[in-house]
């Protein structure tokens, strides 16, 4: 039986964040030896954190099912709160980044929600003024030394050291703020 077959389930919070933990582990491990392909791989993960971090903020329970129509909500979301970061296919962390300030900061726009999901708050805590600056600042950083299109690039030391040590500083805020439920 084929791999995808076996392992086939929908995606959820959960496997964001199960799958964003193997990926950082790993990527730490091929960082710690100085390997790029380590940025690739917990700049994944970091995309995935803040899609998590997004669906758990709006309500979403750990397993519930993520699919096509749930990333078109989070467009329609952005454009109700005058989110400007094109989405990019879903891989732009500025676009999850500003989403989740913005839906801190405005409240949870109306918009047809998936059969069974409760009522998130009408206006969830703003996120501090120092969490909001973290973020910003580690995800435009990141965003300056990967991107989804790095999966195409040749496997090669392409990153210095301090390129490396920038993206795991990087992607330990948006975990910090993440696991704190900060974001």
């Amino acid at each position: 039986m084929p791999i995808r077959s076996r392992i086939s389930q929908p995606e959820c919070i959960d496997q964001y964040e199960a799958s964003a933990r193997a990926r950082i582990n790993t990527g730490v491990t091929l960082l710690s030896g100085g390997d790029s392909l380590g940025v690739e791989l917990i700049g994944l993960a970091a995309e995935m954190l803040l899609k998590a971090a997004y669906y758990r903020l709006i309500g979403y329970a750990p397993l519930q099912p993520l699919g096509r129509d749930d990333l078109t909500g989070a467009k329609s979301d952005a454009i109700v709160l005058s989110v400007i970061e094109p989405h990019d296919a879903y891989h732009n962390l500025l676009f999850w980044t500003e989403l989740i300030i913005a839906t801190h900061d405005r409240g949870f726009p109306v918009r047809t929600r998936p059969a069974g999901l409760p009522a998130p708050p009408v206006s969830p805590n703003a996120m501090s003024p120092v969490d909001v600056s973290l973020l910003r600042r580690a995800v435009a950083r990141l965003v300056d030394n990967w991107s989804i299109s790095d999966r195409y690039l040749a496997v090669q030391p392409y990153a210095t050291r301090q390129d490396l040590e920038d993206v795991f500083e990087d992607v330990m805020v948006i975990v910090d703020l993440y696991d704190a439920a900060r974001m």
